[in-house]
């Protein structure tokens, strides 16, 4: 293991990396007082060293901490071992939404609004607790071994009417295929309706097997993003119900004033 911390860490027994992002770690780990598993992200000394990583991070840690909803990874434990940061959440088991679109898993019509909603229900605890996502895409979406869809990933959020200083690391061109156009423009006041056009994107990708801004480079898939326009859903699978294309294409409408207001209105549709 290619880092610098302890494999024991406080009451953690870390067991493997599981990625890097930016300047923090994600481990799989063993919480030892309770025996589970728990994945812990760990910002490392020299980032801490950084006052604006340390704030950044700091902001992710409360994001996750007050949020609890059966459709939400949750935040168990936050601290400082040995002047190492870290955030401690459940372990969905299961896998990534994104593993297995990458392996080309076809999912049926009902699987796939089953896994909107869960999304979109966790959006909607979440405008409850005035926070924006900003990162909602296949990577953040863990479909857990019940077969629940969880929401993870909270370190593009900030809360409602912050600015974008509050995301703690750059972001990454995966995720740049599901944002929604005003935040690559970098509008500061981005809200809910941008996570709502990235669940649009993901259950896009979802039903068509193709995230709906495909480009060449990361350019080319900006581009489209902020100005282009979608295949029509229908055209690539055919069995797409009319009312299930018609939430798409309003998820997807450039202008978010054309798009659902509220997660809650969404989930009713």
């Amino acid at each position: 293991m290619n880092v610098t911390i302890p494999r024991s860490f406080g009451t953690y027994r870390v067991l493997e990396l599981i990625e890097r992002v930016g300047g923090a770690h994600i481990f799989l780990a063993r919480q030892t007082s309770v025996d589970r598993l728990v994945t812990l992200t760990v910002l490392p000394q020299e980032s801490a060293q950084d006052a604006a990583f340390r704030k950044r991070f700091k902001r992710q840690v409360a994001a996750a901490s007050c949020l609890g909803h059966p459709n939400v990874v949750r935040a168990l434990d936050a601290g400082s071992v040995a002047g190492h940061e870290y955030i401690v959440a459940e372990y969905a088991g299961g896998r990534r939404l994104s593993t297995s679109l990458e392996e080309g898993e076809w999912f049926p019509m009902r699987r796939c609004i089953g896994i909107a909603l869960d999304i979109a229900r966790a959006l909607e605890h979440l405008q409850s607790r005035l926070i924006v996502h900003r990162g909602v895409n296949p990577r953040a979406i863990v479909l857990s071994e019940s077969g629940v869809a969880k929401l993870r990933g909270f370190s593009y959020s900030k809360p409602l009417g912050g600015d974008g200083s509050e995301t703690w690391f750059e972001v990454d061109p995966f995720a740049t295929r599901y944002m929604a156009p005003e935040q690559i423009r970098f509008d500061k006041d981005v809200d809910v309706r941008a996570d709502i056009y990235g669940l649009g994107c993901v259950l896009y990708h979802l039903v068509t097997g193709e995230a709906p801004n495909e480009g060449a480079s990361k350019a080319e898939i900006l581009s489209k993003q902020v100005a282009g326009e979608p295949t029509d859903a229908g055209r690539l699978r055919a069995d797409i119900p009319a009312a299930l294309a018609a939430v798409l294409a309003r998820c997807l409408e450039r202008d978010r004033k054309a798009r659902y207001a509220t997660a809650a209105e969404l989930v009713q549709y």
